[in-house]
């Protein structure tokens, strides 16, 4: 398996945007959000911060993608996404062990989807811990170094 990364074009804008929305769907608190300012308020950002987004190519096919960005002192795993065929292969670990490395020494967080057990497990087994609870359906993880 051979990972590479590379920027995002705008046609990727869409793919992103359609992982966001599914995510949403499927771990949002849906009565508690207005979904068409939600997805607008994303599609914005994905727009305004292209230059954050990495491709993830395992083999030469896009896997999924992600996005990091300084936050002050720290930096932002800001979205983390791999397509359901490339999901269960280790492909998430490799990446997330990349991002680590790309970030040391400096802090590292992210925001996760509470319902989202299998982002959950992967974030603490490599070393993220619960920083603080956002609303009822998200959380902050902080990697604990």
């Amino acid at each position: 398996m051979q990972l590479c990364y590379s920027p995002i074009a705008p046609e990727d804008v869409e793919n992103i945007l359609a992982m966001q929305k599914e995510l949403i769907e499927r771990y949002e608190d849906l009565d508690a959000i207005d979904c068409q300012k939600v997805f607008a308020w994303c599609r914005r950002k994905i727009e305004a911060q292209m230059q954050d987004y990495r491709k993830i190519l395992c083999d030469g096919v896009t896997a999924g993608y992600y996005a990091l960005h300084r936050q002050g002192e720290e930096w932002e795993l800001d979205d983390l996404y791999l397509y359901p065929a490339f999901q269960g292969k280790g492909i998430g670990t490799v990446v997330l062990q990349k991002v680590i490395a790309d970030t040391a020494p400096a802090g590292l967080f992210l925001y996760v989807f509470v319902k989202n057990t299998g982002a959950v497990r992967l974030y603490e087994r490599l070393g993220f811990v619960l920083s603080e609870q956002v609303g009822s359906t998200r959380q902050i993880l902080r990697l604990q170094r």
